[in-house]
């Protein structure tokens, strides 16, 4: 009776050993896996993000509200040319000007440089 308890302790002590274990090796992945997607994750984000910038869509929405804003600023008061001049300024100050027609590219310039239009 003493060899079966003992055998019967020894197996229930390994059957907690390895769930411990299993349990360990579970975990353990899990953090490589969060510290793998850490890194790569902004690297992901940034090369989307420049594909987007990059793309048509992208200039041809940012051309149709650049000439939203030439359409508001011919018509604005001083104050709202001052707000307008602003937004652009925000919006537009890393957008390539060699994507825009001759007359857009004239007012984003007069916006980003000071001059009036």
């Amino acid at each position: 009776m003493n060899d079966t308890s003992n055998n019967a302790l020894k197996e229930v002590a390994a059957a907690i050993s390895f769930i411990i274990a299993v349990a360990v090796l579970i975990l353990g992945f899990g953090y490589l896996s969060f510290r793998i997607y850490s890194f790569y994750a902004p690297k992901y984000v940034g090369v989307q993000n420049k594909v987007f910038h990059q793309s048509q869509i992208y200039t041809d929405g940012a051309v149709n509200q650049l000439e939203q804003y030439q359409i508001e600023y011919a018509g604005a008061s001083a104050a709202k040319r001052a707000a307008i001049r602003s937004v652009v300024q925000e919006q537009f100050a890393s957008f390539p000007a060699g994507r825009l027609n001759p007359n857009l590219r004239h007012f984003l310039n007069s916006m980003l440089g000071g001059t009036q239009p």
